[in-house]
């Protein structure tokens, strides 16, 4: 787990800075229009991606690794559905810009039915290594797929490509992902059409298309929603205010959720409760989110301001608002993973459905007012997760509110005292957007520095862990290639602080 959380981290902080230095330059290069155009074909394209979202790799990592026929079972189902994905996306271009009058939306949609295709060999190999936790492998081959991507959008933009840099870039990056796990993990490679296990695989499917498809379709929706409500510019910014949110989101819980996907699944097959598991990656995660989405909330008009420009400061109010809905999220962390792999997909998809319909209308009734109101609507949204997805959680993870108050009263410390800093940065300068920019860094330096002090003042459970991650490295680096064993590893009763009884 360690060895995959340091990979991993180690690659993520390679690609947030790519991915932010990208976004900088297009949001220079492109206009919110431009962007909104590309965002259009992007919920349209995503509207028939709903059906890949059946969940074949997590069941793959869900399932013992020598079911051979289930594989072949499973690369066939997938071959199929990317081969009508590929076909559908193509002919929708047609019919987006019949809906938003703008053409350029049909070429981009014909340069994105291109990725189910290119992706259709390396669907296997990539979710193998993920349940087998090659966490360093997956690390280099995203790292190198998102350095093309942006090269070569940003190549585009500059040579005056508008809107088709973006689906150019989004191709490369197919091409070199296929690659890479077709080379790397071609052990893993099947090409043999096989439907022997197809009721197993297509009731599974089918449960997780409910819940993850449900959610993307809402998703989708509710941008095409508020492009044709507020317009393509709107959108353009909304989704700014979205990329810079869900660079945080993917780029340390999406992440983090995949490894602990991987070693969860492992301790359900062995039979293990996931009380002590669950709150370990609870206590981790809001430690780290809660100050870190905090600050970014604080700190949103500068940052809009000084990085991206005048023409997106609008994104501003709605990146904060949708940086608390993000924190509101994080409580009921891991809900998703949890439900996949103690099998209560059926049960999910009920409730999955329940909370889109109430997001979806609160998102569509805020379109109506704002920008910032449909942010609302996502707050709304994240406040329905928790209350319908509370108590199940609890149930599957042998845990009690009693577990969970500890937890979230150091976070919420921990919370505080990070963006004291900035909050007072703002507060002298009146909450402008024109607040110095050079300040903002440094009050987030000292933020960091607070945080961390905090985590040692606690002798939270996190300290401890990047205690002894640190420790292992140097004993390493000094005994120039020591064995692990050299440097014991906590044990459960030290890395965390909860009683192992159950309730």
């Amino acid at each position: 787990m360690r060895r995959a959380i340091v990979w991993t981290f180690g690659g993520q902080v390679l690609l947030f800075i790519v991915q932010m230095g990208s976004q900088i330059a297009l949001a220079r290069l492109l206009t919110p229009r431009e962007m909104g155009v590309f965002a259009v074909a992007m919920a349209t394209t995503s509207l028939v991606s709903a059906v890949q979202g059946i969940g074949l790799n997590q069941l793959i990592i869900r399932e013992p690794g020598d079911k051979i026929a289930l594989l072949e079972t499973i690369f066939t189902i997938n071959a199929l559905m990317s081969l009508l994905l590929a076909a559908a996306i193509y002919a929708l271009g047609t019919v987006g810009a019949a809906f938003y009058h703008d053409e350029s939306i049909r070429g981009v949609m014909e340069v994105l039915a291109l990725p189910p295709i290119l992706g259709l060999f390396q669907f296997l190999p990539a979710a193998v290594m993920q349940r087998d936790m090659q966490f360093h492998w997956i690390t280099v081959i995203g790292s190198i797929r998102v350095i093309l991507i942006a090269a070569v959008t940003i190549t585009l933009a500059i040579l005056g490509f508008g809107t088709m840099s973006l689906g150019w870039g989004a191709v490369a990056g197919a091409l070199a992902n296929t690659i890479l796990f077709c080379m790397i993990g071609r052990r893993h490679l099947v090409f043999r059409l096989r439907l022997r296990e197809w009721r197993f695989v297509t009731t599974f499917g089918l449960q997780m298309l409910a819940i993850s498809g449900v959610t993307m379709l809402s998703g989708r929706v509710a941008d095409l929603l508020l492009g044709r409500i507020l317009g393509l510019g709107a959108l353009g910014i909304f989704s700014r205010a979205s990329g810079i949110n869900a660079l945080l989101w993917e780029n340390i819980h999406a992440v983090l959720g995949r490894i602990f996907l991987s070693d969860l699944a492992q301790r359900r097959r062995d039979g293990q409760s996931l009380r002590l598991s669950y709150l370990r990656i609870l206590e981790a995660l809001t430690a780290m989110l809660w100050p870190a989405f905090a600050g970014l909330a604080v700190l949103a008009g500068p940052l809009v301001e000084s990085v991206y420009g005048r023409q997106w400061t609008d994104a501003a109010l709605p990146l904060s608002l949708l940086c608390i809905s993000s924190m509101i999220l994080i409580s009921v962390s891991m809900t998703w993973e949890i439900f996949v792999i103690c099998g209560e997909t059926g049960r999910q998809a009920k409730l999955e459905t329940l909370r889109n319909l109430v997001g979806l209308g609160a998102f569509s009734l805020g379109c109506l007012v704002s920008l910032s109101g449909a942010a609302v609507g996502r707050i709304v949204d994240a406040a329905v997760s928790v209350t319908i997805y509370r108590r199940p959680l609890q149930s599957m993870t042998d845990t009690t509110w009693r577990d969970l108050v500890p937890i979230y009263a150091r976070s919420l410390a921990l919370t505080i005292v990070a963006v004291a800093p900035a909050l007072a940065l703002m507060a002298r300068y009146r909450f402008s957007y024109e607040t110095p920019f050079g300040y903002c860094i440094l009050s987030g330096m000292a933020g960091i520095a607070l945080w961390f002090a905090a985590l040692q003042i606690m002798d939270h459970p996190l300290y401890r862990e990047l205690k002894s991650a640190a420790t292992a490295l140097l004993a390493k680096v000094g005994s120039q290639g020591a064995r692990p064993a050299d440097v014991p590893p906590l044990g459960d009763g030290d890395l965390m602080t909860y009683e192992t009884r159950k309730p």
